[in-house]
């Protein structure tokens, strides 16, 4: 991960425009600035790379400063995961015309342009100009269909548009009702008597995930088993549980919210799960953000495991993702907070 933000910022500093123009390029640099430059040696670190992209020793102590604030801080670990798997922005509209580009990207410095025997120089007042030409231009326009419509239609009650009722989308227009601020009981929670609905409810779904994960489309999802273990003594407690799985390829997450008739029974879930992950696969114990009541996560190779104890409820995360840098970290956050927002 330190070595992907490093080179979206030597992009930047290089100029590249397929990282500088994205809206992903943008808040990586941001929340890197935010970090570094509040010391003397972040802020140097930054300005040598800026300064020099291609310099090794520049890189070399830019990475070290990262490396020590992911290491340090799993909170901005996730922070830098997030921002990496964000869906990246649509394209900026392109137009050609003979053999000149327009397209959706900032021009800076005093330029020239030449369209035919038209000239126009990247000056402020030539800037001003053209927007004054603009404004002038749409108002034209404006005023043109308006006045037009109203010669054809006039006042004729016959041919005014429709009234909506107040609250009520026109079925033709693109724009939603305005809240009232009045929710009926089904908008502000599901029915507390259907149990599994509320627990699905609280669940990841496909707007939480990257837009190319697809539902159970995690190929390389682990299916380890415990097998015979003697460190398992008792069966893990029975409690009524719903999950759901996205991914794609390699890549993927699974979320799962289990709840016990009690708190005792949660707790003894949880020291299940926590001996079959240590002594029984062999996870490797990793530090993460606490939540809840009790958590705890675990590293395997290719995967991490984050579980969470509420109460009586126990929250599981895994992902393709190492912990707690990873992305495992970032969706066991979100998956918490959904969790917390439905059922508590």
């Amino acid at each position: 991960m330190v070595e992907t933000v490093l080179q979206i910022i030597m992009q930047m500093a290089s100029g590249a425009a397929a990282t500088a123009g994205t809206e992903m390029g943008q808040n990586i640099s941001t929340m890197v600035r935010d970090r570094l430059g509040g010391t003397d040696r972040g802020s140097t670190a930054l300005r040598a790379v800026e300064d020099r992209p291609e310099d090794p020793a520049a890189v070399d102590e830019l990475r070290a400063l990262l490396q020590a604030e992911v290491d340090a801080d799993p909170e901005f670990a996730e922070s830098i995961a997030a921002a990496l798997a964000a869906p990246a922005a649509a394209e900026p509209t392109r137009t050609t015309i003979g053999s000149i580009t327009l397209q959706g990207t900032t021009v800076r410095g005093r330029n020239t342009f030449s369209l035919g025997s038209v000239t126009f120089n990247n000056t402020r007042n030539v800037r001003l100009s053209l927007l004054a030409a603009a404004l002038v231009f749409l108002a034209l326009v404006a005023l043109g269909i308006y006045g037009g419509a109203q010669l054809i239609v006039g006042d004729d009650p016959a041919h005014r548009p429709t009234a909506t009722t107040s609250g009520q989308a026109d079925p033709g227009s693109a724009n939603f009702p305005r809240e009232t601020g009045k929710a009926t009981p089904e908008a502000v929670r599901p029915t507390p008597t259907d149990s599994s609905r509320n627990m699905e409810g609280a669940l990841l779904g496909t707007s939480d995930v990257p837009e190319h994960w697809v539902k159970d489309g995690w190929a390389d999802f682990p299916r380890s088993t415990t097998g015979p273990c003697d460190a398992l003594k008792d069966g893990l407690p029975n409690g009524s549980s719903v999950s759901n799985t996205f991914g794609s390829g390699a890549e993927g997450v699974q979320v799962g919210v289990t709840v016990y008739s009690d708190q005792v029974k949660a707790e003894k879930a949880m020291a299940w799960l926590r001996t079959k992950d240590e002594k029984c696969l062999g996870g490797r114990s990793a530090a993460v953000t606490p939540r809840g009541d009790e958590t705890v996560g675990y590293q395997y190779a290719g995967y991490s495991v984050i579980y969470i104890r509420d109460g009586k409820y126990l929250v599981d995360t895994m992902s393709s993702g190492d912990v707690p840098h990873g992305l495992t970290g970032y969706f066991a956050r979100m998956q918490y907070e959904k969790f917390t927002k439905v059922l508590r």
